[in-house]
């Protein structure tokens, strides 16, 4: 090859000259060495813009920093959890067959599995119980001889045949009087009367009004002539009562049976219609449990079985609103953070009961300092984050959260590298319709980060001598400017330029450079092959990409 007389292959008839060179968003060094004519590195890099967002270039913009398209594919966020009863109140059930002492729990309507155990009432044999559509007040009976033991500490409440109210907060029973009845169930039509059916005392397999302020009964004489085990009113005010094998519609006034239908198995204790008219029953194994938890077709007689609660059920009732105490937490483990930089927020929704929450909503919509983010949800067992696991930009999603349940939101945000001021970002999560929330004070959390002068990389010039033989070392210095309170990162390799690697010039070399919070500098070492063959100038390039927590300067 034609020998150069440029001053700077004086020595070795060699040289090299590394320049700093920008293109687009990454920075790159030139080695050059022995050239006769005179030329221009070039290179091109398409606007990258992370987590599937498109960046849009313009005279003001030129690397499209500014534009984010936030739209997030949440309007097939499904609840998916409950099907049956959901969001129309809750599913109580009590225990206490056979003299045992009672108990007032919260189901779960689609399984039968305990929400939450709500508490004692301080009775035995309690035999049913139902939530007044009036006044939302939750009545029982309990059925015992008359006389019998106090439970606990109030000596009034024996195993006592009285009408009582009982707390759906506590469980607490309060005695509203005697009903001097064998009553083992009752139900509440839609006008707020209260239905009972009479086993003795006061009258022998009969239909019966209750009075909510006395206790006192009034007997429908019925001809159905055989103890019962269940009765509700459905959503049209018509009443059903069941035997062990057979659903019956009866005539509230008169008692007389209008038609029957033959369950198609078991023996099944209880009776409870719930919304959408779904019928649910439960079949005791013993006194204390375990109890089956079915529902019954009232057009065929088909029985179900959904699941299992550990006691053994002597009443269902649906009432009242369910109630979830939701909260939220977020955060990004930090105070203050470099524009440019990616934070990682950490969101949680939390359910601590008493009730599912199915169907609650969280939200996040990041800030315009965000550029972009991409998110990830997990869910504790028996809660779930609908149908979408992961998505970008924006968080709208419809969850589920089991009593004592959690989603979890992992978001990754980039801050704009022209962003000054405070971060500051908001979630926030929402109890679903028919639900309340006893503490709206805990639905929102924000973090708010200082933002700080952002990290630059910036790469030296080298300008070496190749040598005649062996390798020598070209070590360029990558400097970490501005701000360097964070741990960066920054990746490089090598590029051809007029020298090669297939020719044998240089040796590649391509990696990351790691930057704990107080390193500001590191080199990244390229050997060039030497040789006595008459050349000229020739060159390569050192490229930094892929900056994290930083630019590239």
């Amino acid at each position: 090859m034609k020998k150069s007389f440029e001053s700077f292959v004086a020595v070795n008839r060699r040289a090299f000259l590394f320049t700093g060179l920008l293109l687009c968003i990454g920075v790159f060094g030139v080695a050059s060495w022995r050239t006769t004519a005179t030329a221009a590195s070039t290179a091109s890099s398409s606007n990258g813009s992370p987590n599937g967002y498109t960046a849009y270039g313009s005279p003001d913009d030129p690397l499209g920093l500014n534009v984010f398209d936030k739209t997030s594919s949440n309007a097939l966020d499904n609840p998916g959890i409950l099907s049956l009863a959901a969001g129309s109140g809750r599913l109580f059930a009590v225990s206490g067959a056979g003299g045992s002492s009672s108990t007032l729990y919260e189901l779960n309507p689609a399984t039968g599995a305990i929400v939450s155990t709500i508490g004692p009432t301080g009775l035995v044999h309690i035999t049913d119980i139902a939530v007044s559509p009036i006044t939302g007040v939750m009545y029982g009976v309990s059925n015992g001889g008359g006389g019998g033991s106090p439970i606990g500490s109030s000596p009034s409440l024996v195993d006592a045949q009285q009408l009582v109210t009982i707390s759906t907060t506590t469980g607490a029973a309060t005695i509203v009087g005697p009903t001097n009845c064998q009553i083992p169930d009752i139900g509440f039509r839609s006008d707020g009367t209260l239905f009972a059916w009479v086993e003795a005392n006061c009258g022998s397999d009969d239909l019966a009004t209750i009075n909510l302020a006395t206790g006192a009964v009034t007997i429908i004489p019925s001809l159905l002539g055989t103890s019962r085990t269940g009765l509700a009113f459905d959503s049209a005010d018509n009443l059903y009562v069941k035997t062990s094998g057979v659903l019956n519609k009866m005539n509230p006034a008169t008692g007389a049976v209008i038609s029957s239908v033959v369950l198609s198995t078991g023996t099944h204790d209880v009776l409870e219609i719930g919304p959408g008219n779904v019928f649910y029953t439960a079949s005791r194994s013993s006194n204390t449990g375990p109890s089956s938890f079915e529902t019954i077709n009232p057009a065929t007689g088909v029985v179900t079985i959904l699941g299992s609660t550990p006691f053994g059920i002597t009443g269902l009732a649906f009432g009242g609103a369910a109630q979830a105490d939701l909260s939220i937490t977020k955060t990004d483990g930090v105070t203050s953070t470099p524009a440019g930089s990616t934070v990682t927020y950490t969101i949680i929704a939390t359910n601590a009961g008493p009730s599912i929450a199915t169907g609650a909503t969280v939200v996040d919509n990041f800030p315009a300092a965000i550029t972009s983010a991409s998110w990830t949800c997990t869910a504790s067992v028996g809660s779930s984050c609908g149908t979408q696991l992961s998505g970008t930009g924006n968080i709208t999603q419809t969850v589920n959260l089991a009593a004592g349940g959690t989603v979890t939101y992992t978001a990754a945000a980039t801050i704009n590298p022209n962003a000054t001021g405070t971060l500051s970002n908001t979630a926030t999560v929402t109890a679903p319709a028919g639900s309340s929330d006893p503490n709206l004070a805990n639905n929102t959390a924000s973090d708010v980060d200082t933002i700080t002068g952002p990290s630059i990389f910036v790469i030296d010039d080298v300008t070496k001598n190749e040598g005649n033989s062996g390798t020598t070392p070209f070590v360029f210095t990558v400097t970490k400017q501005g701000a360097t309170g964070f741990a960066t990162s920054v990746q490089f390799l090598t590029v051809d330029g007029t020298a090669t690697v297939a020719g044998s010039d240089y040796q590649a070399q391509s990696g990351t450079l790691t930057f704990g919070p107080l390193e500001t500098a590191k080199t990244i070492t390229v050997l060039v092959n030497g040789d006595t063959t008459i050349e000229g100038p020739e060159a390569f390039t050192v490229h930094l990409q892929g900056a994290a927590n930083a630019l590239i300067g």
